[in-house]
């Protein structure tokens, strides 16, 4: 989506899957609003770290064994 900030994808993405969890990272965390999006995104700032990624990805996805 060209020309678009995180939350209007966010705000796209939700639209065609409305709980899908949104993630954004930003070196300006003060900036970033949610954007009214519930739930609120996950907010990391930069640079993101390897644990709070995976963390954070634990806890959102599904836990899926093969």
């Amino acid at each position: 989506m060209p020309h678009a900030d995180g939350v209007e994808v966010a705000r796209f993405a939700r639209s065609q899957e409305p709980i899908i969890p949104v993630f954004i990272v930003t070196g300006y965390p003060k900036l970033v609003e949610d954007g009214g999006l519930v739930p609120r995104p996950v907010v990391f700032t930069k640079p993101l770290t390897y644990p709070d990624l995976t963390t954070a990805l634990r806890i959102a996805l599904p836990h899926r064994r093969s």
